[in-house]
Formats: C-alpha cells, structure tokens, sequence
C-alpha cells in the first residue's frame, strides 16, 4: 500500500506534516500494513540548495526523536531518488522539511506500507 504524504510541495516553505502510523489497515480492516520504505524525491530546487528533510518518531506524541535528518544538496533527484528502509520500531513518524535558503523547487515523500 503506497500514499503520497508530500505531493509536489513547495520547497521554498518550512512545513511539518501529520502524524502518521507505522502500521495501518486496509479499509475493511481487515489486513494490516507496516512502514517498510519511504521514497524522498526533490525537483527544479533553486541554484544553491541546502535544505534538509528530517524523520521524527515518537510513541505518545507527546516526546518526540529525530531518526535521521537528509540534506538536500542538489538541483534534482528524480534519476536518483532517496529511499530508505524503516522498520516498525514506534508508533508514529512525520516529516519535518526546513527550506532554509531554497527559493524554488517541489517536494514529493512517497510511503510504501508492507
């Protein structure tokens, strides 16, 4: 099961997304799905790019722990894009993007649930 959790976001904007699960089920609730990878892809980002991409995961949403932190340090991924493996080790995860200098660009983090 896939889900687009940043589709085509401005990167010249600093955003937080929603909580999210590490595991889910489907609509009839009747099959349920772990985090397995996470696919970060970045586009047109401006002349001198310094962004970067961190993945926070917390258990009870109230502590919070940055699990890894990726810079954005090119004009464009998409014939190399990041990917990378989670397990299931806490309960909830989000994504924290922080533009820094960027002016342009677009943002896209797919979520691949297993």
């Amino acid at each position: 099961m896939t889900r687009e959790v940043i589709k085509n976001m401005p990167m010249n904007i600093n955003f937080a997304s929603d909580w999210l699960r590490s595991t889910i089920k489907d609509f009839a609730g009747k099959h349920k799905y772990s985090i397995g990878n996470v696919q970060i892809v970045w586009s047109e980002v401006s002349a001198n790019p310094n962004a970067t991409l961190s993945i926070e995961v917390t258990n009870d949403l109230q502590y919070k722990t940055v699990l890894s932190t990726h810079n954005i340090n090119s004009r464009d991924n998409r014939q190399n894009t990041l990917m990378l493996s989670l397990s299931p080790g806490f309960k909830y995860f989000r994504f924290v993007y922080t533009a820094n200098n960027v002016t342009t660009g677009w943002l896209t983090v797919i979520v691949n649930y297993e």
